[in-house]
């Protein structure tokens, strides 16, 4: 698996990068000359997971990052084993969780901010934002080099290679609220677990605080402040909100 880089973990903006203007062809594509083009780097959290491996009792989570601090693993919301690793020189580490203790939680497993769906080889690639009816590019992470596929019911809105950090971003054009959309990952003839989504109305300041912000710092904000903070978000200004937010992850 190819390293991933050291970059922002909360910013979703574009770096312009020479791969912005690379292609590659695809050798389980229909025909030889497609190409598609190579997502370039983005300001995402430093992980990249490669393919997961399956024994009858495990399966194997290979995690790749740069900032070279200690990398966790485990089911949503600890409710089951938990493994923390450091990185070796080259910047992975491998885990081998049991497979029982998975697919007890829905087929999840987080690590690095990211949530996994195991079940197959290709884990179900992952979105990285809201999608909304002002949306024209989708972001998320998926396996180093694999093609991303985005459908509307059968059509194919649009297919990009993930990076070699694991990071995808495919443009679109905007889509009506209420449409589903589904994305898949294929790599070496194989073809990852479906994730879907639909396109929401543009969400309100609040409503991103508690779909995007609070999922991130969950491992900081424990049940009790959580709650304690969303009664007093209800009563305060949208300035005041952050300050509270911060002022809950500090406790």
């Amino acid at each position: 698996m190819k390293k991933s880089v050291l970059i922002s973990a909360l910013s979703a903006g574009i770096v312009l990068s020479p791969l912005a203007s690379q292609y590659t062809p695809l050798v389980d594509f229909a025909s030889a000359a497609t190409q598609v083009p190579v997502t370039p780097k983005q300001s995402f959290p430093p992980y990249a997971v490669s393919e997961l491996k399956y024994s009858l009792t495990h399966v194997q989570v290979d995690v790749g990052t740069f900032a070279m601090n200690a990398i966790n693993l485990g089911v949503p919301f600890g409710n089951g084993i938990s493994y923390s690793h450091w990185p070796g020189s080259s910047g992975e580490t491998t885990f081998n969780y049991p497979l029982n203790v998975a697919t007890a939680n829905d087929s999840k497993l987080w690590t690095g901010g990211l949530e996994l769906t195991i079940g197959k080889k290709l884990y179900a690639p992952i979105i990285n934002q809201l999608v909304t009816t002002n949306s024209t590019v989708i972001t998320g992470y998926g396996v180093p080099d694999a093609k991303i596929t985005l459908k509307k019911g059968t059509q194919t809105i649009g297919e990009v290679l993930v990076n070699q950090w694991g990071q995808y971003a495919l443009t679109i054009p905007k889509q009506t609220s209420g449409t589903r959309l589904s994305i898949v990952q294929s790599k070496n003839s194989e073809t990852s677990i479906e994730t879907q989504t639909t396109v929401l109305a543009p969400p309100t300041w609040l409503l991103q605080l508690f779909t995007i912000r609070l999922p991130m710092l969950s491992s900081l904000v424990t049940a009790l402040q959580a709650k304690r903070l969303v009664s007093e978000m209800l009563q305060h200004t949208q300035m005041e909100m952050l300050l509270l937010t911060h002022m809950a992850i500090m406790k």
